[in-house]
């Protein structure tokens, strides 16, 4: 009996002393967990592989324009075009973009 109780006090300060690191025990990966990740690895490379120069292209300019970045700077630049050619209106003074003429637009 008192070895039973040894052993159970025994097995108890492994535990504590397993717990007390900062490592967290963990099991090897099932085989087939590990071959999926290892097949869907490959397959994202080969796609990778296979994309043409013009589609990297359209990304890169696609992960430029969904910035909020992009949209600030186009709302900056329209405000920044159309409120002095209003004001200079109001202020009847000379327009730096006019619009055109009549003429211009038939012809």
């Amino acid at each position: 009996m008192s070895d039973r109780v040894s052993n159970s006090s025994n097995l108890q300060e492994r535990a504590t002393d397993t717990l007390s690191d900062d490592t967290v025990p963990t099991a090897p990966l099932p085989d087939p967990i590990g071959e999926n990740i290892d097949t869907v690895t490959e397959l994202r490379a080969q796609a990778e592989e296979r994309v043409s120069r013009h589609q990297r292209l359209i990304e890169s300019i696609a992960h430029v324009v969904v910035r909020p970045v992009f949209l600030y700077v186009i709302v900056a630049f329209i405000l920044i075009w159309t409120v002095p050619n209003a004001l200079s209106r109001r202020l009847k003074s000379p327009q730096f973009d006019p619009p055109p003429s009549i003429n211009c637009i038939l012809f």
